[in-house]
């Protein structure tokens, strides 16, 4: 997850985002928000990796996949398929690009 949100990074800062911008609370680690904001500009997106990306926003968000995920606190943590997060991840490298689809 911590790759994806660098990745959804690279993509808004190459079109012209601020990094003072993705500093901003309500996105700083929010998957969601980023995504959002990066479709904004009219990246298209998959709908299996905005599904993805809405599944781990949350436990991204509250680095639950940082410090909580090997102590039994009673909630379930999700973890993709590795497959899943590949093609995710490779969607998003390519959103960085900033010839992809000329946006």
């Amino acid at each position: 997850s911590h790759a994806a949100e660098l990745y959804l990074k690279c993509a808004l800062l190459k079109r012209g985002t601020t990094p003072d911008e993705l500093k901003r609370f309500d996105v700083r680690h929010n998957l969601k928000g980023l995504l959002d904001w990066l479709i904004g500009y009219g990246v298209p997106i998959s709908p299996q990796t905005r599904e993805l990306l809405g599944v781990l926003s949350e436990q991204h968000r509250a680095h639950d996949l940082r410090y909580t995920v090997f102590v039994d606190d009673g909630i379930p943590t999700f973890t993709p398929q590795p497959s899943e997060l590949y093609e995710m991840l490779d969607e998003l490298l390519m959103a960085g690009r900033i010839a992809t689809h000329g946006i």
